[in-house]
């Protein structure tokens, strides 16, 4: 590729920042990091990106495209425009449950796993930023299909009652206590 590498990782930044729902609130540091372990793949359409079973080795930064995950005996979920693919693999420890399927040509953006993983050990914000993110996607989603447990608080309801403030160790501790999916990260 002959492009300027000055310019490439300023695409990078640009993306990556814009995932964020504050990208403001990404440290500058955290975005060096990330834009320096990308490993950027051009996919066909019809081309496995990963297959069921197979052990995590990236998360994948969808720009733009579609993209089908595929589980025998299950609905298929289709993604489409920006998304990340792999990071609940990433975060549970275990073998991707889906097959990744390109439904269109994509330009993806890989961060190794373990990488993205210790990333999100070192940056609160990050950390942050990316639930806040997931909840968001599944708030999103429960508007489609209908919230089925009157009982509980959607996902998003303990996070959206943080403050704007930058917390304090204890305080972020705290939080992520109280995020399932974190459950099993250690301090």
């Amino acid at each position: 590729m002959d492009e300027d590498p000055r310019l490439r990782r300023i695409a990078r930044e640009v993306f990556l920042g814009a995932l964020a729902a504050r990208p403001e609130a990404l440290p500058p540091w955290v975005l060096d990091r990330l834009t320096t372990l990308i490993v950027e793949q051009d996919v066909s359409a019809g081309q496995r990106i990963f297959s069921a079973g197979d052990p995590v080795e990236f998360v994948y930064f969808l720009r733009g495209g579609r993209v089908q995950m595929v589980c025998p005996a299950r609905p298929s979920w289709t993604f489409e425009g920006r998304a990340i693919l792999g990071v609940q693999d990433v975060l549970l420890d275990r073998a991707h449950t889906r097959t990744a399927i390109a439904a269109s040509d994509l330009h993806l953006l890989a961060v190794p796993a373990d990488a993205w993983a210790e990333l999100l050990e070192d940056s609160f914000e990050l950390t942050r930023a990316s639930i806040i993110g997931a909840t968001t996607a599944v708030a999103l989603l429960e508007e489609q299909v209908g919230w089925t447990d009157a009982t509980m608080d959607p996902p998003s309801a303990h996070l959206a009652r943080l403050p704007e403030r930058r917390l304090n160790r204890v305080e972020r501790l705290s939080v992520l206590i109280d995020v399932p999916i974190l459950s099993r990260v250690g301090v």
